[in-house]
């Protein structure tokens, strides 16, 4: 099986703010995950900043990892496993709610040895372990610092098989087994 990262697309004009109070300027994106179930709330409410021409594209990565509606349906269609819980993006100024859903996905530690990492200990190239992975279709990679949500292919052709907007999708290798699968 191949997997993929899912992201928001990088430098897309007048891509929506969306304004949640961060501790420092750099300050990481933050990871919500299955186990802060009970700590998050059914709906959230999260302003934007308010403009005619804001673009939302159908996944938005920070400062938290969130998905239109059309995008958590495709993702049920796959796997059940992601707890959501709602997101309301609100432009007070021009009185417009976008619904977004937080998936609250689980953590796994398939960071293959052949991962790659800089001197800092920053991600420079990504291997999973697909026998670690199992039959996991949508989830969060532990031991790494960057925040990054996988999807296998059934899920990233599904997406590509449709008109969605402002989404990334990258190849990741894969080891597993004998078989070893590369970009």
């Amino acid at each position: 099986m191949e997997y993929f990262i899912l992201s928001q697309k990088e430098n897309i004009p007048n891509t929506v703010e969306v304004r949640i109070k961060a501790n420092a300027p750099n300050e990481p994106k933050s990871e919500l995950l299955k186990e802060q179930t009970d700590q998050i709330k059914a709906v959230t409410r999260i302003p934007v900043t308010s403009d005619v021409n804001n673009f939302y594209p159908d996944v938005i990565d920070g400062p938290v990892f969130i998905v239109s509606d059309q995008i958590k349906k495709l993702i049920e269609i796959y796997d059940d496993s992601p707890v959501w819980k709602c997101v309301a993006l609100l432009d007070h100024v021009l009185k417009k709610q976008s619904i977004y859903w937080l998936p609250l996905l689980d953590k796994i530690d398939c960071v293959s040895d052949e991962t790659e990492f800089y001197k800092d200990k920053s991600l420079k190239k990504l291997v999973l372990d697909k026998e670690k992975i199992g039959n996991s279709k949508i989830f969060r990679v532990a031991s790494i610092s960057r925040k990054l949500v996988v999807v296998n292919l059934d899920i990233a052709e599904s997406i590509l098989r449709r008109f969605f907007q402002g989404i990334k999708l990258e190849k990741v290798d894969c080891v597993g087994g004998n078989e070893i699968w590369r970009m």
